[in-house]
């Protein structure tokens, strides 16, 4: 059985995310593509790009802590809102958009003008949580999507679904709570034996992820939409 800290757990929860971008990213990156990142916040995956044109967009409006711990954006080639990208269409390679659409009010406007500027048989990679608490407020409108709601916009658009993978169960994310509530209890003076005792079960929670697969809870999906030469646009 693993034996994680909390602070492992949330951090493996980042790093296995990043590891499955970074892999979409390498399958179907080729040197000179217009890469547009919507919603670069402080724009992580920049240097997966070196050999492309990689342009950042963001609304540019957060004033709090981002992605890094810091409160200060990337440099920002592009600021719009998400639903008004002032790029023709159909001129870009790929389009990443990782941990954004929960922050948009409206997410399947923005859906469509993210394929609006990717050229057909062009693909965009997709991250977003499913289940997820306030943050970056005032700019978080949805606790996440479910795998449906990726299906009725593929549909909706006309585009094709390439992958729709979970990022962890039930289970992966039970771990995760557990340390929201130790780290609530200490407000009110848990003892050690309290916090042992929730880590214990986390890291069981952890273990039994793997086995027992049951994703009708997730901390979010990985997408890979395809847009065809026929998408409703």
């Amino acid at each position: 059985m693993s034996n994680l800290s909390f602070s492992q757990i949330f951090r493996l929860n980042q790093e296995d995310r990043d590891g499955w971008f970074k892999a979409k990213v390498e399958s179907h990156i080729k040197p000179g593509m217009n890469v547009l990142d919507v919603g670069a916040g402080t724009a992580p995956y920049k240097s997966l790009f070196e050999k492309c044109r990689y342009i950042a967009h963001d609304f540019g409006e957060y004033k709090g802590i981002k992605l890094g711990e810091t409160t200060e954006y990337t440099d920002i080639d592009i600021k719009s809102d998400i639903t008004d990208i002032p790029l023709p269409q159909s001129c870009i390679d790929l389009v990443l958009c990782t941990e954004v659409l929960e922050h948009v009010p409206n997410p399947i406007d923005a859906m469509k003008e993210i394929f609006r500027v990717l050229k057909p048989d062009s693909c965009a990679i997709i991250t977003a949580p499913f289940t997820s608490g306030s943050h970056q407020r005032p700019y978080h409108f949805y606790a996440g999507f479910s795998p449906e709601w990726y299906l009725f916009v593929a549909k909706s658009i006309g585009l094709e679904i390439l992958e729709l993978t979970p990022h962890g169960g039930f289970f992966r994310l039970m771990a995760q709570e557990f340390g929201r509530v130790a780290n609530s209890l200490t407000q009110f003076g848990s003892t050690p034996v309290q916090t042992e005792t929730l880590l214990h079960v986390a890291n069981q929670m952890y273990a039994l992820d793997p086995i027992i697969k049951n994703y009708d809870f997730s901390i979010g999906y990985h997408v890979v939409y395809k847009k065809p030469n026929q998408a409703i646009l």
